[in-house]
């Protein structure tokens, strides 16, 4: 068992803090990443690279040749563009301040693994992979690790996924969700002389009405939202184009499916309206996938937590963990 020191626990939060001053927003890693990889070489004096997707990666090989490696990663993007304020507050008990949590700290918690992994590697029954990846957040719709798994998916055993947030719960269940832009596109013109001519934003408008609408699944927990909407060119035109980005989540996949063709029959209804085309691109998918409460890897992470004298719970969500849980990873 490793012992945790109160010096190993000060590191990692120097090294979250400062992560966290490095801007990160997705698809905007690579400052960060690079960063990563230097903190990783210094550490351990290994080769650490960069994958065709900017995810950072060190292997650490193990003394039985022929084994799968143990992934651990953390997602290097934030959902904070480069103009935020990354000014933190500091007190003796609280460290505030935008991405510190999610996911600095996860982060930091791979170049603290790999100072342990440094000391430790002559013991090492099975290989580890150690990533920094990239898109985890929002529209990046889990890039870095569909890549890694693209390309590696027959050498790993496992998966760790790091986040920042959430002490005590344990996330071994992939919460499936589905994203998509609506777009309306219509004729315009003059707010006047155009009086009576079809207005995209009015379309995309009964659109999103319509989809708040639908019934949901009653039997497993089924969610939309419409988070963006955009469109028009001025006050005094008939919007020529309207958009909508919706986020589609549930518990169950066939729940899932079932709403996102509900979507669709309401947006092929507007779209057979005169001088109106609607069309609709998904931009988003994460497959759902979990493992059973009683697998090996989730009675550790709870032993884990036990051992601190903390009972964890057991949780659902989407994050990295999607990737490999739809791959029967565990």
């Amino acid at each position: 068992m490793f012992n945790i020191s109160q010096q190993l626990i000060d590191f990692i939060i120097e090294e979250a803090k400062t992560i966290q001053k490095i801007p990160s927003p997705t698809f905007q890693e690579e400052q960060r990443g690079i960063y990563i990889k230097n903190r990783l070489e210094t550490i351990t004096n290994r080769p650490v690279v960069i994958d065709s997707a900017g995810n950072v990666l060190l292997n650490f090989s193990s003394n039985e040749k022929g084994k799968k490696s143990l992934l651990i990663s953390a997602h290097l993007d934030t959902v904070f563009s480069e103009s935020v304020d990354l000014t933190l507050s500091e007190t003796a008990k609280k460290i505030t301040g935008p991405g510190i949590g999610d996911n600095s700290l996860g982060v930091a918690m791979i170049i603290a693994i790999s100072k342990i992994l440094s000391s430790q590697v002559q013991k090492l029954n099975f290989p580890i992979v150690l990533m920094a990846n990239v898109c985890e957040e929002g529209l990046g719709d889990l890039r870095g690790m569909r890549t890694y798994f693209s390309e590696n998916q027959d050498l790993i055993h496992s998966s760790l996924v790091l986040e920042g947030f959430g002490f005590g719960s344990i996330v071994h269940r992939g919460l499936g969700a589905k994203r998509f832009r609506i777009t309306a596109h219509t004729q315009g013109g003059h707010s006047w002389g155009d009086a009576g001519a079809a207005s995209a934003i009015q379309i995309i408008s009964e659109i999103t009405n319509q989809i708040y609408s639908i019934k949901l699944s009653k039997k497993h927990k089924t969610t939309v939202n419409v988070g963006i909407i955009q469109g028009g060119q001025s006050i005094n035109t008939i919007a020529p184009k309207a958009h909508i980005d919706i986020d589609l989540r549930s518990v169950d996949s066939t729940s899932l499916s079932i709403l996102e063709d509900n979507v669709k029959d309401i947006c092929h209804t507007f779209d057979h309206l005169a001088d109106t085309e609607v069309t609709i691109e998904k931009i988003g998918d994460r497959p759902a996938g979990e493992i059973s409460s009683s697998h090996p890897l989730v009675k550790t992470a709870i032993k884990s937590y036990q051992l601190i004298n903390v009972e964890p719970k057991l949780t659902i969500a989407s994050t990295d963990a999607n990737i490999p849980l739809s791959l029967d990873i565990p």
